[in-house]
């Protein structure tokens, strides 16, 4: 029927979508300007891309026990895309399908090829690209073209098996859900208390994201050149499951302050000052707050460096309320957004004079239930056997004593923190003074912590003088052991380093974990569960240090 008419369909659907989600995306384009959406970029190299050879390999057991983003093997599935390469060759039959085997064939590989190292240049060159901020977000667009084509494969079977096709698409599902098994195990994660004020709050002290935002600080206001330290009044009135929103320690002598009102949007106080100042509220200026003195509009001050809002009080008794109001971008995008949903119910108001009927001839005899019904149940079946394999193979991630799968030496020796060491890798027996000496941990967390563990690893010289150490907060960065997965085995990578006067002989290796709160170390237990008398645990007592 022409190009133009069969593309103005989509092109009318896609407008009125952009319409009916103006009211969210508008704003956030015009006024991007506003938050340090850059920072989110920052990060992006650490991952950005993945090798082919781990996105075609199989899915493992040891893919399974990870779940730290650094360490995680994104695999696109082995049957999935060996089944995408199949249906990709029907894209050689004339006829709509090959056109739209053609389609999805393009948009895999393009995505395919995006995630690869070897695609930097391109990200580099368009500018758009970085936004994904992450390649293996593309799995996203690769996994659909990937399903389409193995459906596209399955037809093009049927076409030549016919007394196949009740069992052919089942088998195919059944396939992938089998080689999917080692990663169909969740496993459970230690209760992270309540979810107020109080634990955000105490997450936030911890250090990970900083004040109140995320990784990179993205969302915090341009005006925030420096994010704040922590308020001791904040802190005192959140454990009080109160609010405190005015800088107490700025505040001039006999000056009063009262909040009358907080809400998400909205701060009302009372104010009595024997003299003019600037209050300073512990909020962060972003574009909408509007400050009301005694119902007149005032204007906003920002503090440096920290971008906070600041109002000029005169000497006296007043009421200041602050409001967070729309923007220009933000009404234009509730008006768009208004006028498309105006669009959406005239349209389904509107009579359908045409309804495409189907070409006498064309139809095809319809397919009986029943292989839908086989379908279910080859999948309830998969989930059965995987979780009778649960109970006996050795990649389940969750039994009693984890496999560290791929370390060099396997043990399972529990802490009475709730921590246990399950195997390690020294890649290295010997060293010289001053060098660095790499060696890798395998942890699991056997019951919900209180405390986060603090690692630490000594090299003990001949004589057992303490020469050579390493020491880390949090045995994976960022991410404390009260939150890791319980069952879990997670890898921890330490690097030694022997001090310049190591004398040569052969070293003790031990490892160890303590509370940097109170410094106290924890203690390994025997094979009944009781603590030892030791505060740590030898892994060698032959590291050879030369001259």
């Amino acid at each position: 029927a022409g190009w133009l008419r069969a593309l103005w369909l989509p092109l009318a659907a896609g407008l009125l979508a952009a319409g009916l989600t103006a009211f969210v995306w508008l704003p956030a384009l015009l006024e991007r300007g506003a938050v340090q959406y850059q920072n989110a970029f920052n990060f992006v190299q650490v991952r950005r891309y993945t090798a082919a050879s781990v996105l075609l390999a199989p899915g493992s057991a040891s893919d399974a026990q990870v779940y730290y983003s650094a360490d995680i093997n994104f695999r696109i599935g082995q049957p999935q895309w060996l089944l995408g390469l199949a249906g990709a060759l029907t894209a050689l039959r004339s006829g709509p399908k090959g056109r739209a085997a053609l389609f999805f064939a393009l948009a895999a590989l393009a995505s395919f090829a995006l995630m690869l190292p070897q695609a930097d240049p391109i990200w580099r060159l368009v500018p758009v690209l970085p936004y994904l901020q992450f390649s293996f977000r593309l799995l996203g667009v690769l996994v659909p073209g990937l399903a389409w084509l193995a459906g596209a494969a399955a037809d093009w079977l049927l076409a030549r098996l016919p007394a196949g096709r009740l069992v052919v698409a089942p088998a195919l599902a059944g396939i992938c859900l089998l080689a999917a098994i080692p990663m169909l195990t969740p496993l459970p994660w230690p209760e992270f208390g309540p979810v107020n004020p109080k634990g955000i709050l105490d997450f936030d002290l911890y250090g990970l994201w900083g004040v109140g935002t995320t990784w990179e600080g993205e969302f915090l206001p341009n005006t925030v050149r420096t994010p704040p330290p922590a308020n001791p009044s904040v802190i005192a009135a959140v454990a009080a499951g109160t609010v405190e929103k005015v800088d107490r320690a700025a505040l001039p002598a006999g000056a009063e302050v009262a909040s009358t009102w907080h809400g998400t949007l909205v701060d009302e106080f009372a104010i009595n000052a024997p003299a003019g100042f600037v209050l300073r509220v512990l909020t962060f200026d972003w574009p909408g707050w509007t400050a009301y003195l005694d119902g007149a509009r005032a204007p906003i001050q920002v503090t440096e460096p920290e971008g906070f809002i600041a109002v000029a009080i005169p000497a006296g008794k007043h009421t200041l309320a602050l409001r967070l109001e729309d923007t220009e971008p933000r009404r234009l995008g509730w008006i768009i957004s208004a006028v498309a949903v105006a669009a959406f119910v005239a349209l389904g108001l509107l009579p359908e004079k045409h309804r495409a009927a189907e070409p006498k001839g064309q139809s095809a005899a319809p397919l009986p239930a029943w292989p839908a019904v086989a379908l279910f149940v080859l999948s309830v079946g998969a989930v059965a056997l995987r979780l009778s394999w649960d109970a006996n193979l050795s990649w389940h991630a969750a039994h009693d004593e984890p496999q560290a799968i791929g370390a060099q030496t396997r043990l399972f020796t529990r802490f009475d923190n709730g921590m246990a060491l399950v195997g390690y890798d020294f890649p290295q027996m010997a060293a010289r003074p001053g060098e660095q000496v790499p060696l890798t941990l395998y942890w699991e967390v056997t019951q919900p912590m209180t405390l986060p563990a603090s690692v630490f690893v000594h090299f003990y010289g001949p004589s057992g003088e303490l020469l050579g150490q390493a020491d880390k907060p949090d045995p994976v960065e960022f991410f404390p052991t009260t939150r890791w997965a319980l069952g879990r085995v997670t890898l921890d990578y330490e690097t030694g380093a022997l001090q310049p006067d190591a004398v040569p002989g052969t070293y003790t290796v031990a490892v160890g974990l303590w509370d940097r709160s109170t410094g106290q170390r924890s203690r390994p237990l025997d094979a009944a569960g009781r603590p030892t008398g030791q505060d740590k645990l030898i892994l060698t007592t032959n590291f050879q240090v030369g001259p």
